[in-house]
């Protein structure tokens, strides 16, 4: 019989005993064969779970080394609880976040002094696809692929919101496309009009569809016609306000309609604003924190 002190516990152990701890520590014995007497206080339990279930290395009970590396372990294991409070505020932070626009309606009269293309100047039958006007790129997509089925032309004549020229889909079936607008720089407010063939009033004339520079959609708008027989056209105007700047418009009209003009756009920039802090700040603010939380628990 021999005695071991650890931690100013004194318990005594035979030879059998010390051997079978040891294996049990190494991961060859049985935690279950350990003789009720050799069962650690609270103290060595610390040492035991702490040091062997972190690092999964044995040291025999009596070794001093064994309260060494046991300390440690719960060093180590309080200052990453400690650490990982402020790490996981700043990583929430630095999070990217997905917002939606708010998409207000507006009047003809909200952009006065804004910039208009109403493509004078260009010839007829010039094909939209891939045309650029005063900076904005236009496409037109059916079913997703690129299609020469919308023009610059005379139109339907004038209307309340459409005068020649302006443009003009080709063809019946090919007004359920895509017309889509892209834009050198981020905007805050779009406008346009448009004639619908038909002569009934449609609620969802026409939508918006509004796109920042990541391509994730912001928000969208919809659009009645009104009346305004021409001799066959009715007409519409749709004007709208993002509080998110956008730089792509994905705009379509109700596929009840045969055919579609659209003219007179008009769009502005949207107004400089104070950026948020960016994303690497946060998460250096956060890293300072745990800095700090460590330097106090040494």
């Amino acid at each position: 019989m021999t005695t071991s002190n650890i931690g100013g516990c004194c318990m005594r152990s035979s030879k059998v005993d010390r051997l079978r701890l040891a294996s049990i520590y190494s991961g060859s014995g049985d935690r279950a064969t350990i003789p009720r007497t050799m069962a650690p206080t609270a103290p060595q339990r610390v040492v035991w779970d702490g040091h062997h279930g972190l690092l999964g290395i044995g040291f025999r009970l009596h070794e001093p080394a064994t309260f060494l590396a046991g300390g440690f372990c719960m060093y180590l294991r309080t200052a990453i609880r400690t650490a990982c409070g402020p790490l996981a505020i700043a990583l929430i932070l630095a999070a990217p976040t997905r917002a939606n626009a708010a998409v207000i309606p507006l009047t003809a009269a909200d952009f006065a002094g804004t910039s208009l293309i109403t493509f004078d100047g260009i010839p007829d039958g010039t094909p939209v696809n891939g045309m650029t006007v005063d900076g904005v790129l236009f496409n037109y997509l059916l079913n997703n692929v690129a299609s020469n089925a919308l023009v610059v032309d005379g139109g339907p004549g004038l209307t309340n919101n459409v005068s020649r020229p302006n443009l003009v889909t080709v063809g019946v079936g090919n007004a359920n496309g895509i017309l889509r607008l892209t834009f050198a720089e981020p905007e805050e407010r779009l406008a346009y009009g448009f004639a619908l063939l038909g002569n009934l009033v449609i609620p969802d004339a026409t939508t918006v569809t509004l796109f920042d520079g990541t391509n994730v959609m912001v928000g969208a708008l919809s659009a009645a016609s009104s009346v305004d027989f021409d001799p066959i056209f009715n007409s519409g105007f749709l004007g709208l306000r993002s509080t998110i700047p956008f730089v792509r418009a994905d705009i379509t009209f109700n596929p009840t309609a045969l055919g579609f003009a659209f003219d007179n756009l008009r769009f502005a920039p949207a107004a400089a604003t104070v950026p948020e802090p960016p994303s690497v700040i946060l998460l250096l603010a956060g890293l300072a924190g745990v800095a700090r939380r460590l330097r106090g628990s040494l």
